[in-house]
C-alpha cells in the first residue's frame, strides 16, 4: 500500500478508516489502521494490529508512515498559512500637528486596497509634539506631550478599507513586529464596517519592543462583524505616557497552531520514509 491508497477525509470530527493492502500479495487487511481526526489540530493513530511476520511488520510500518504523512499534509492544506497585512513598503506618509493629520493611500494589502492613517490633533496642549510617518518598510509614531481631554489619548490610527467582505476563519491572532518602543501604550484591534474605538474597547498593553500578538479574545467586533465576515480593519496605537513612540515593521495574521504542527509532522515523516526506503 502507498500513500495514494484509499484515504477518505470527511468533515471534522469523524473517524477516518484507512485500508491497508499488502503490496506483495494484494491482501487487504480490514480495520488494521484508523485515524481519529477530532479537528484540524489532532491526528492520532488508533487500533494498529499487524498480523504479519517480522519482515511484513517492517514493511507495513513504512506504509503507515506514508499514510500519516499524507493525512497530515492534507490537514495542513485545510488550514491556513500566515500572511502579511502591511509591511509598509508602499503608501508612504508623513503626519504632524503642523501639516497633514490624516491621509489615505492606495496599497495592495490582503485586507483592503486603501489605508487610512490619522493622528490625534484635537485639544492638544500647546508645545506638544505628535508625528506619524511611514517609509522604507516601517511606520513610526512619536508623542511628547498630552491632550486636555483624557477620554481620547494621543494615538495613531491605521484603517484598511475597500475590497471586502473578508474572511479570517481559521486564524488565531494578529501579530506586530515592533523594532523600537519607548514609554507605554495600548493597542486596539477592531474588525467591522467602521471603527467603534472608545473607552470600552478592548486594549492590549504595549510596553516592550519585539513581536506582540493580539489574540482572538482581545479583538473588537463591530455590529454584524465576525472573523468570518467583515469589511474593514482598524488598528489604534494609543499613548499611555506623555512621551511615547515606536517603530513598527510589519502587521500580519497568524493561523491556529494546527497548521504549523501538521506541516512539521508531514515533513518529518516524509523525510523519515525516504531515508528508510533508501537504506532498505
Amino acid at each position: 500500500m502507498t500513500a495514494s491508497d484509499e484515504i477518505n477525509l470527511p468533515s471534522f470530527p469523524q473517524y477516518v478508516e484507512v485500508k491497508l493492502r499488502d503490496p506483495v500479495t494484494g491482501t487487504t487487511f480490514a480495520d488494521d489502521l484508523a485515524l481519529v481526526i477530532a479537528d484540524a489540530s489532532s491526528v492520532t493513530m488508533m487500533d494498529v494490529t499487524l498480523h504479519k511476520n517480522r519482515s511484513g511488520q517492517k514493511r507495513m510500518k513504512y506504509h503507515i508512515l506514508s499514510i500519516v504523512t499524507a493525512a497530515s499534509l492534507v490537514l495542513a492544506a485545510t488550514t491556513h498559512a500566515s500572511f502579511v497585512v502591511d509591511s509598509f513598503t508602499e503608501g508612504d506618509f508623513a503626519l504632524s500637528l503642523d501639516g497633514l493629520s490624516s491621509i489615505t493611500s492606495a496599497i495592495s494589502s490582503p485586507l483592503g486596497t486603501l489605508r487610512y492613517a490619522s493622528i490625534t490633533t484635537r485639544l492638544v496642549v500647546p508645545g506638544s509634539v505628535v508625528t506619524g510617518s511611514s517609509s522604507s518598510g516601517s511606520v513610526s509614531f512619536f508623542v511628547d506631550g498630552r491632550i486636555e481631554d483624557d477620554r481620547r489619548p494621543m494615538n495613531l490610527a491605521l484603517s484598511y478599507l475597500q475590497g471586502g467582505p473578508f474572511n479570517l476563519e481559521g486564524y488565531d491572532a494578529f501579530e506586530f513586529d515592533f523594532a523600537e518602543l519607548e514609554g507605554s501604550g495600548f493597542l486596539i484591534v477592531e474588525l467591522g464596517s467602521q471603527s467603534i474605538y472608545g473607552p470600552e474597547t478592548l486594549r492590549v498593553p504595549m510596553d516592550a519592543a519585539g513581536t506582540m500578538q493580539v489574540p482572538l479574545a482581545m479583538i473588537n467586533f463591530g455590529a454584524g462583524a465576525s472573523m468570518g465576515s467583515f469589511t474593514s480593519s482598524h488598528f489604534t496605537f494609543e499613548a499611555d505616557t506623555e512621551r511615547f513612540g515606536f517603530v513598527l515593521d510589519e502587521i500580519r495574521v497568524i493561523p491556529e497552531p494546527a497548521t504549523g504542527l501538521c506541516l512539521l509532522l508531514g515533513g518529518a515523516l516524509l523525510l523519515l520514509c525516504r531515508r528508510r526506503t533508501g537504506s532498505a
